[in-house]
């Protein structure tokens, strides 16, 4: 096989769904023919450099994991979807005491990396944007195209379980404490939340409140359970390059509570309620407002089968769909 994609990656959250994804299609018997690498292994500096071995011979190189291939003739495509690879000043400044000391460099490995990329494939605009800021040089090489997924199945809940999911796997950075605090002072009567936090690493002062239920990451089949019983998914983080769980309501019609930004507009379209973090009443009103909303589902901008076909350059040639799914992003602003 000519072509190559590696997957290696951490096993949770967006990185294990989008391995999933990857893997699905390929399985499929008129799938682009691909030779798959890393699909057990994190990333690290030791695989980084194996890897690099593996492709001498390949036409196409994909890397999923933000980490662009360095060598190899053939055409280099390196996906990003770490916000906080390309975080601005202000942003670095409020949030670097969260990040192991190791971090700064790998950002700094990370941009090299594109550098030497052919195709720049990031998951939103402001993903776009903030990679264009940071590297104006390869403004010319970044495509926007949206995450495929699995859309979630859905069913209508019975009044008696009606509950708000917060599917977000937890890291200090995305300050959840604080954020599902704020949930539970303007939480209507009779609502509760389900939280993929672990009850340990949950608020203390919420780990006995009978409004929340700390379930601890899951796996994606029983995560797709609480999706298709839960009234809203709320999603208040500030910070991200995509946000699957946007995006995953809006193809299933779920309304989602997040906060009034382009990205969340982009990415949640009609199924977003947003709200203002720094209002609690703007909180209050989006969380009632999505407990009522009738919403109907909208996959296609995330179908996995095109998205994957124009990533391994298969049947669907590149720039031939539209902006926010495959055209190139030539005017980021700076």
């Amino acid at each position: 096989m000519n072509k190559v994609v590696d997957l290696s990656g951490g096993p949770s959250g967006g990185s294990g769904r989008f391995r999933e994804q990857c893997l699905r299609y390929l399985a499929e018997p008129d799938s682009a023919p691909v030779r798959v690498l890393g699909a057990d292994r994190r990333v690290t500096a030791r695989w980084l450099l194996r890897r690099e071995l593996m492709v001498r011979s390949a036409t196409r190189v994909v890397s999923t994991n933000n980490v662009g291939f360095a060598t190899g003739r053939g055409v280099r495509v390196t996906l990003v979807r770490n916000a906080n690879h390309f975080l601005t000043e202000q942003e670095w400044a409020r949030s670097k005491r969260y990040f192991r000391p190791g971090f700064a460099a790998q950002i700094a490995w990370v941009r090299a990396g594109l550098r030497r990329a052919d195709v720049i494939v990031v998951p939103s605009s402001s993903m776009a944007e903030r990679v264009g800021h940071v590297l104006p040089g390869v403004r010319d090489r970044v495509v926007v195209r949206f995450h495929p997924l699995r859309q979630p199945g859905r069913t209508a809940g019975s009044p008696d379980e009606q509950f708000l999911l917060c599917p977000i796997v937890d890291s200090p950075f995305k300050r959840m404490r604080v954020h599902l605090t704020e949930l539970a002072r303007v939480l209507p009567s009779g609502v509760r939340v389900v939280s993929t936090m672990r009850p340990d690493t949950a608020p203390p002062e919420l780990r006995d409140d009978p409004r929340f239920q700390f379930v601890g990451v899951l796996d994606r089949d029983r995560l797709a359970e609480y999706y298709a019983r839960c009234a809203a998914v709320y999603y208040p983080t500030a910070v991200e390059s995509f946000g699957y769980p946007l995006a995953e309501a809006r193809s299933a019609g779920i309304p989602v509570i997040a906060q009034d930004s382009a990205h969340n507009r982009e990415i949640a379209a009609l199924a977003l309620h947003p709200f203002d973090p720094g209002r609690s009443a703007s909180l209050r009103d989006a969380v009632e407002a999505a407990l009522y909303a009738v919403l109907t589902p909208d996959p296609e901008p995330f179908a996995a089968g095109s998205y994957f076909d124009w990533l391994f350059d298969h049947r669907t040639p590149v720039g031939s769909v539209r902006a926010g799914q495959g055209e190139l992003a030539r005017d980021v602003p700076a």
